[in-house]
């Protein structure tokens, strides 16, 4: 992205060559999310790629494929209606979480998968997400353990 909407230019200096994706497409949604504001969009991108960088055992292969056997028991869905305020709704349902079944990253997996899904649609990077979390029996010893 060459412009933000101001026409204020939007520039990745030599510290920034982590920043892989620069077409406009992708750069859209972060000014978007941040309301024009090229500094704060920035600051934004950097962060992204920050996590990324930090967490790539559990980034890595976020695939449908990886995810799918998690979308099947419906524990992390994007409902297709919208909240009173336009903003997207991921319904997250940690409670019925198998640690049998499941690894702590699979569910990271398949919550980013539906995150990046979710903020490919225009209005979600306007709007936002409005997260509901069913934590009905969840298994707070797993995640006590993988808090750190």
């Amino acid at each position: 992205m060459h412009a933000s909407k101001n026409n204020e230019p939007f520039r990745f200096s030599s510290d920034d060559q982590e920043c892989l994706r620069k077409d406009d497409e992708f750069l859209t949604k972060f000014l978007r999310v941040k309301k024009y504001n090229v500094e704060r969009a920035h600051a934004l991108i950097r962060s992204y790629y920050s996590q990324i960088k930090r967490n790539q055992d559990i980034l890595m292969n976020v695939r449908p494929s990886r995810c799918m056997s998690i979308f099947q028991e419906n524990m992390a869905v994007i409902l297709k209606g919208k909240a009173r305020d336009r903003s997207t709704i991921a319904f997250i349902r940690v409670g019925m979480w198998d640690t049998k079944k499941f690894t702590l990253q699979d569910l990271m997996r398949s919550y980013i998968f539906i995150a990046e899904q979710a903020i490919r649609d225009r209005d979600t990077q306007l709007y936002g997400v409005t997260a509901i979390v069913d934590r009905s029996e969840e298994h707070t010893s797993e995640l006590q353990s993988h808090h750190d």
